[in-house]
């Protein structure tokens, strides 16, 4: 009953602190590669590889051979781009307007915009690959806070990919 009881507590102290707001992934989110073009999740939700903390929980990787674009899959403004020292490597990061994050790492290179511009979804932010640490190409992508915690979230094309799978994108065009 205590337990119960502090649970109660703290879930009522934190929506005050919140404003009873929960963090959520945009909902029109797309798979962060071209439409049209299929490839595997190599590493899902909770995977025991490097899915296991509160940085990377929610996240997926994703096969792209390297130097593949890597799409915005919701609209909004670049917060950062550059190499993450936390082994991520080249990573950009979008602010969404409903106030998630997402995430693209071990990137070989970038798009064309900078910290500060406005993104369409779609826009090509990156080109994947296999910098920080990476066991080889291939997109780590996750919404996430402000904080960087990692985030539940799911796409509208593709839903909450598993490992093992394929998906093909409906983001972009060919």
């Amino acid at each position: 009953m205590k337990k119960m009881l502090a649970t109660l507590s703290a879930a009522v102290i934190f929506s005050a602190l919140t404003g009873g707001a929960t963090l959520a992934a945009p909902n029109d989110m797309l798979a962060p590669w071209t439409g049209g073009k299929t490839y595997q999740c190599t590493q899902g939700n909770f995977g025991s590889y490097s899915h296991y903390d509160v940085w990377n929980q929610y996240a997926w990787d994703f096969a792209l051979p390297s130097g593949t674009p890597v799409r915005a899959v919701s609209s909004g403004t670049i917060t950062f781009k550059g190499w993450d020292t936390t082994g991520y490597g080249n990573k950009v990061v979008i602010r969404h307007p409903d106030g998630s994050y997402s995430q693209y790492a071990h990137n070989s290179s970038f798009g064309i915009y900078n910290v500060g511009q406005w993104v369409a979804r779609g826009s090509v932010v990156s080109y994947s690959g296999s910098s920080g640490n990476s066991s080889g190409p291939h997109l780590h992508f996750q919404i996430i806070d402000g904080n960087g915690y990692s985030q539940p979230s799911r796409f509208t094309d593709i839903g909450n990919p598993t490992a093992g799978y394929s998906y093909t994108s409906g983001n972009g065009t060919i």
